[in-house]
């Protein structure tokens, strides 16, 4: 997460945005937060595989989830400054 906080405009035209900035900066505490607890995790080598579910391995399935999330969540910004400037475009247009 490397946004900012959306502005009272943003919220205007996509009031969203507030939630999603939220759930953003929680992906990014978890993340955090489950890297600590499991620094193996933080290696190339990854938790030890010992055959059953344990922890490392589930914070590192939960730490790739909520990579993905928040990925889509950028994905979203961006669809979304498309259609703002999309429609800006076609309004400039049907001024002339």
């Amino acid at each position: 997460m490397n946004r900012t906080l959306p502005n009272p405009d943003e919220l205007d035209q996509s009031p969203e945005l507030a939630v999603l900035a939220v759930l953003d900066v929680t992906l990014e505490a978890a993340r955090a937060a489950l890297l600590s607890v499991h620094g193996e995790l933080r290696g190339p080598e990854g938790p030890e595989d010992r055959g059953g579910l344990s922890p490392s391995l589930v914070a590192r399935a939960l730490i790739a989830l909520g990579d993905a999330l928040s990925s889509h969540i950028s994905i979203y910004h961006d669809a979304l400054e498309n259609e703002r400037l999309h429609s800006l475009h076609q309004s400039s247009r049907r001024d002339f």
